[in-house]
């Protein structure tokens, strides 16, 4: 039996972490509307991952950020995520927005491809797409030989989850196991306890795909209503799995619109949850489901060292949200050269941070919650018994 070190990202991120608020837990930085201000963008939402003023906030915390840790000016921006998407936009809009030269690295482990890396250009530098966690231990080598040092004016970028934490294509699964135990108690506090459930089980698993994204933005608030909606009857779900769902209801507005005439049929609790969506909706941006949302942040921090010392690999790997060994190695050596290390996730405020009663029973921010640290040789050796 192997037993695994346990450790917190707050190990090598500290606080400088920052939610979809862009309000970064460490309180030293300004408020994300006070940058906006700052930037000539007062008044905007908050932009996700995928928009472009995330590009702007972000350039603008990370030049405070580096004033406040005394690192001076930035020159360079290393990257470290997960998804050939939104994290390459998030990279790409960064980098732009602040001037600077970058490398990305996108991480999966993918035992069917070759190990090795794609290298992929962007205006503002390569993004490798590598088919093993553990190649981001060879980063090094390649910045050297790219003349890219990773030093005092480095800020390296780290998402958090399916990255730092459930190592996509390794760990990932238990990211998804925590949300659908979110969406069971939501389900339970919007419907009841009814046979319904497995199929809005099911159609939480298809819908949330990565096939799927250009339908569903990877939004989890709304694909956890979807599946919800679908479990009352309002929505169909032979049409949402099919590739021209969008053409049927044209937007989100469409899609709420339809739910909207089955509404008065659902639980109570479900239509006031609808009527929230519906009526929250603004410039095609759903907001926060909230009570699935505080459920999701219990269910995560509850699969973080969770397990007995006795589990199997391969429960571990696919029940409990583990540290992803690779990332937490380069973090500390990266931070130890100089470099400012930073975690950013697109992960609502309230999925990832205790309210006041729940840190008074003893839960702590999900970054400073302790977790067993999973490396690739304890992962691949138990894929192959």
């Amino acid at each position: 039996m192997t037993r695994l070190p346990r450790s917190t990202l707050a190990e090598f991120l500290d606080d400088r972490v920052t939610y979809r608020s862009l309000d970064t837990v460490d309180r030293r930085l300004p408020r994300c509307t006070d940058l906006a201000a700052s930037i000539g963008l007062a008044d905007a939402p908050t932009p996700r991952k995928c928009q472009p003023c995330y590009g702007q906030l972000v350039a603008a915390l990370l030049r405070e950020a580096a004033k406040i840790e005394g690192n001076g000016a930035v020159d360079r921006i290393l990257f470290v995520g997960d998804t050939r998407g939104n994290d390459i936009r998030a990279f790409e809009q960064i980098c732009h927005e602040g001037a600077w030269p970058g490398i990305a690295f996108i991480g999966r482990d993918d035992p069917s491809a070759p190990e090795a890396w794609q290298m992929v250009g962007t205006e503002n530098g390569p993004v490798l797409i590598a088919s093993r966690w553990r190649l981001l231990t060879e980063v090094d080598r390649f910045c050297d030989a790219d003349g890219f040092p990773i030093d005092r004016r480095t800020v390296v970028l780290i998402d958090i989850d399916k990255t730092a934490i459930g190592a996509r294509g390794r760990n990932d699964e238990a990211i998804d196991r925590a949300r659908i135990d979110a969406l069971h108690r939501t389900y339970i506090q919007v419907h009841g306890e009814v046979p319904e459930w497995s199929t809005c089980q099911r159609l939480y698993r298809s819908l949330n795909r990565d096939s799927l994204h250009r339908f569903t933005a990877d939004n989890q608030d709304l694909v956890v209503y979807m599946a919800l909606a679908v479990a009352a009857n309002l929505l169909p779900d032979d049409i949402l799995l099919r590739d021209d769902a969008w053409e049927r209801f044209g937007d989100l507005a469409g899609l709420l619109a339809e739910a909207d005439r089955g509404a008065p049929s659902a639980s109570r609790s479900f239509r006031d949850a609808h009527r929230a969506m519906r009526d929250g909706l603004v410039g095609g941006e759903l907001p926060l489901f909230d009570r699935f949302r505080r459920n999701e942040y219990e269910a995560t921090v509850g699969r973080m060292s969770r397990l007995p010392e006795a589990a199997t690999m391969d429960r571990r790997l696919a029940d409990e949200i583990m540290i992803t060994a690779e990332v937490r190695e380069v973090a500390l050596r990266w931070r130890d050269r100089g470099a400012l290390v930073f975690g950013i996730s697109d992960k609502p405020d309230i999925a990832s941070l205790p309210t006041e009663a729940q840190a008074d029973s003893g839960l702590l921010p999900l970054h400073r919650t302790q977790a067993r640290v999973m490396a690739a040789i304890e992962s691949e050796n138990a894929r192959s018994v």
